[in-house]
């Protein structure tokens, strides 16, 4: 059983500073360039077909083959990357 002690009763003196200062600048910077880059990976990736078959001449077959390569490796690099956090290497 906890007893408790005036000492450890939280003052209540109203806060005069703004929210926005709790949180410092550094992670402010961080989340705006974190969202900069989704936002324009998410646009990359929705064009990137278009500009591979219309653009460069790739043709459907082409773009499957290559997204089904970068799919793989994707997956293989992943599961050799669990291997080794696992300690099985």
């Amino acid at each position: 059983m906890y007893l408790a002690d005036s000492r450890d009763a939280p003052t209540l003196v109203p806060q005069r500073r703004r929210r926005w200062a709790a949180v410092p600048g550094t992670v402010l910077a961080l989340g705006a360039v974190s969202l900069i880059t989704d936002v324009s990976a998410e646009m990359i990736t929705a064009v990137l077909p278009l500009y591979l078959v219309s653009g460069l001449g790739l043709s459907s077959l082409g773009f499957g083959v290559l997204d089904g390569v970068y799919n793989g490796v994707g997956a293989l690099v992943r599961l050799a990357g669990g291997h080794l956090a696992a300690g099985g290497g």
